[in-house]
């Protein structure tokens, strides 16, 4: 996620920990460690700061929130991929 954080969201600050090698934060969340399947929480700005609220109202933002966790999830599956949101997304609408 972090790398399409960073192609999607050019110019705004990423929230990382990078001290244990990777970038995520580390936390000990039960919905993290008790379930069965893979799983990512992931943070979206900040709704009391009012420029973050502004970019995730907008529909540049919707669009880079929505592409950054579709390519995202399609990096998970399929790393090789040739294909990614900007190219599904029209068949969706």
């Amino acid at each position: 996620m972090y790398k399409q954080a960073g192609l999607w969201l050019p110019g705004h600050r990423l929230r990382m920990d990078k001290t244990d090698g990777d970038p995520d934060i580390e936390a000990e969340f039960t919905i993290l460690r008790k379930t069965a399947c893979a799983c990512v929480l992931s943070e979206n700005g900040f709704q009391d700061c009012e420029e973050s609220l502004r970019f995730l109202e907008s529909e540049e933002g919707k669009e880079a929130i929505i592409g950054l966790h579709v390519d995202g999830i399609l990096d998970y599956v399929n790393p090789g991929r040739e294909y990614g949101y900007n190219d599904l997304k029209y068949h969706f609408r």
